[in-house]
């Protein structure tokens, strides 16, 4: 299967549960505006595949703007009905919700979206000891819904923070000192997408919140809830103020691989699209500084499923942070590789190696150098690997 794409791996993996015993292979093309639509195109896909096998030709989708408008994936509905309990220092102590998530007439992701709205709950009302929180996926009809720029998140804020609005404004409270009060803090915990319990052994935003309304001028613009902090003629101005968390920077396991060959070239192995951020391109700037490489001289590998190691793909704004992570890695280690093959032929440790431009030099004397093509030869490689562990610690 050949289309727009964004992450070609979770399209393999969706068409390949529902089509067992069939080797489905996922090759992206430059994808163009997404914000999660374009992870995967299911349904249709299946349409086309089955209607392939049947006919043994192959079969192209094109959807219009108008039939896309009308038949594609929306964002998930959202309603919630909600009790909220707070101490007099405004911690949350209890809260009892119910939470109706609409899919539309049926969801890719509905349960793990369900999962990550319920964690950003837990994170932003970390200090909270009784939970009674219900979602449930409904059925309604219209389209279906899918990942759509927030993947459950803006759905659960989007009904929670104005609950938690009427309790602060009740109570009178502080927003900032609320949020403050509330939200996840070192050693707060919270379960995830995965349903696995995570701690934040990292950092505390405190100072984020605190640095912030001072650059606002908070204290001076917020002289209570519903009221002006200036009046002019007929206007009145107010401030407000939210926080948003979430440890789902799309951090879930991926691989790549880094060849080098005798020519001073290297080769990127990676199963990454191109979706009209530059995430292919920096990637290959990311291997080609390491290495001291000419950007020319390095080339990545079409984003195809069956020729790459396995990536979840560009979804939870993961590309950069995650794809450049793992290259690095991937370069570092071919890169180690070569210094050690070349310390080897030159009698010296590794250390005192350095490389630019496919020649290997020493460090405190550059007229001792050897091209790559000395160390390798002319028909060997060397591969470097990379690896991104799933890692939801760092909210």
């Amino acid at each position: 299967m050949k289309g727009s794409f964004q992450s070609p791996n979770i399209q393999k993996m969706i068409m390949q549960i529902a089509m067992p015993g069939v080797n489905v292979r996922v090759i992206s093309t430059n994808v163009g505006g997404s914000f999660g639509s374009k992870n995967t195109v299911p349904m249709e896909g299946l349409y086309c595949a089955a209607l392939s096998k049947a006919s043994g030709r192959p079969v192209k989708l094109v959807i219009s703007k108008e039939a896309h408008l009308s038949t594609y994936m929306l964002r998930l509905g959202s309603r919630l009905t909600a009790k909220i309990g707070l101490l007099p220092d405004g911690t949350v102590h209890a809260y009892e919700g119910t939470w109706l998530v609409g899919s539309g007439v049926h969801s890719d992701f509905g349960q793990g979206q369900i999962a990550n709205g319920l964690g950003r709950a837990m994170l932003l009302l970390n200090k909270c000891k009784n939970w009674n929180y219900q979602p449930h996926l409904v059925a309604l009809n219209r389209c279906r819904s899918g990942g759509i720029r927030g993947f459950g998140g803006q759905e659960s804020y989007a009904s929670l923070v104005p609950i938690l609005s009427m309790a602060m404004a009740k109570m009178d409270l502080d927003p900032v000192e609320f949020f403050k009060k509330n939200m996840c803090g070192i050693q707060g915990g919270y379960y995830w997408v995965e349903g696995h319990w995570w701690e934040n052994h990292f950092l505390s935003y405190d100072d984020v919140m605190d640095r912030a309304a001072e650059h606002f001028g908070w204290k001076e613009k917020f002289p209570g809830w519903l009221k002006p902090y200036k009046t002019d003629g007929s206007k009145q101005y107010g401030a407000g103020c939210c926080v948003h968390g979430s440890a789902d920077c799309g951090m879930l396991h991926g691989e790549a691989f880094v060849k080098l060959d005798g020519w001073g070239m290297a080769n990127i192995n990676v199963c990454i699209a191109e979706s009209g951020m530059g995430q292919r391109s920096a990637a290959v700037k990311m291997a080609a500084e390491i290495l001291n490489l000419p950007i020319e001289k390095v080339t990545i590998s079409t984003p195809d499923s069956q020729d790459n190691p396995w990536d979840w793909g560009l979804a939870g704004s993961r590309g950069t942070l995650v794809y450049g992570r793992m290259v690095g890695e991937a370069a570092r280690d071919a890169r180690r590789q070569l210094m050690d093959a070349a310390a080897q032929m030159l009698h010296c440790p590794a250390e005192m190696l350095d490389t630019r431009d496919g020649i290997i030099f020493m460090k405190d004397n550059p007229e001792v150098s050897v091209p790559w093509v000395a160390v390798l030869g002319p028909m060997n490689t060397v591969t470097g690997h990379g690896v991104f562990e799933m890692d939801h610690s760092k909210p």
